[in-house]
């Protein structure tokens, strides 16, 4: 079975979030590495992990430039 996982970028932060979570209508997202709420409407872009790692053992998510 697939592990459903996120990350974010935040646009205007230019910074990505890691192990992320939304309220299940892309409203709020819920940042676990600092455990705080914060708005998503048009700030952040979210990405599911795919369930693939590359080489390194790091995982690949959706929107990921991967090189074969």
């Amino acid at each position: 079975m697939k592990e459903i996982k996120f990350r974010a970028w935040h646009l205007e932060e230019k910074k990505m979030w890691l192990d992320v979570g939304t309220d299940g209508w892309g409203g709020i997202i819920l940042d676990t590495e600092n455990m705080g709420l914060k708005p998503l409407k048009g700030k952040a872009v979210l990405m599911q992990y795919t369930g693939l790692k590359d080489k390194n053992g790091v995982g690949i998510y959706e929107g990921d430039i991967v090189k074969f």
